[in-house]
């Protein structure tokens, strides 16, 4: 599985399947359409199973039910904050106290998945093009990493704050380390005051791209 790409402050799990013996709450299981299907089904059931699992190990005791939120997002225990991702089977979740950490991403993609021309559009603002198509070997990977890096900032982003920014409202520049820093481009959405000091990490795995961001509590280490 893949390991924590975080910091020391954050717990954080990766499954692959739901271990035997374990299930979600009923609560959450009435989250989900009648209608999913099952793949939905399975993917969902491991990402509420990891963040059970990423709770517990943080806090010692174990995951109340989370729930979802107005725009999807998870609900966490009124003292920690977190994110979850699923894809291709695989589930992961991220979890921190809210003294710690007021906001976290975490986004990953299979390395072959393609856009149209129409999503990279609405994903990458024009500097970006230009880092993506820089290198025609990797252009694909590249777009996947903005997309995902993007996918963790509005994760971790809205956590923090009541604005739901677009995709093209910031500017992820890439700098050494594997990492973008972020500048915004509205500064009614996304003011450049909160952006301070922060970035979006990446990794480039094995048929995967990993994305994650932490946003530091107001007073944490003070």
């Amino acid at each position: 599985m893949i390991a924590s790409p975080f910091s020391e402050h954050v717990s954080f799990v990766c499954l692959g399947s739901v271990p035997e013996g374990l299930d979600i709450y009923r609560e959450e299981a009435l989250i989900l359409s009648p209608k999913a299907v099952s793949k939905r089904r399975t993917e969902f059931k491991t990402g509420r199973v990891a963040a059970h699992r990423a709770v517990q190990r943080l806090t010692g005791q174990p995951s109340p039910p989370i729930l979802k939120g107005q725009r999807g997002e998870p609900l966490w225990p009124d003292h920690l904050v977190g994110s979850i991702a699923h894809t291709d089977g695989i589930a992961m979740a991220a979890v921190a106290f809210q003294a710690v950490l007021k906001g976290i991403g975490v986004d990953f993609e299979l390395k072959d998945r393609r856009f149209s021309t129409a999503i990279s559009d609405r994903v990458c603002t024009d500097a970006e093009k230009l880092w993506v198509n820089e290198d025609a070997q990797e252009s694909a990977q590249r777009f996947l990493t903005v997309f995902s890096a993007k996918e963790s900032f509005y994760k971790a982003y809205t956590t923090c704050y009541r604005a739901e920014p677009a995709f093209t409202d910031v500017l992820l520049c890439v700098v050494e380390g594997q990492r973008f820093t972020i500048k915004t481009l509205n500064e009614h959405t996304v003011p450049s005051r909160t952006l301070e000091g922060l970035f979006v990490g990446y990794k480039w795995l094995d048929g995967y791209v990993v994305t994650f961001m932490e946003i530091p509590a107001d007073d944490a280490g003070s």
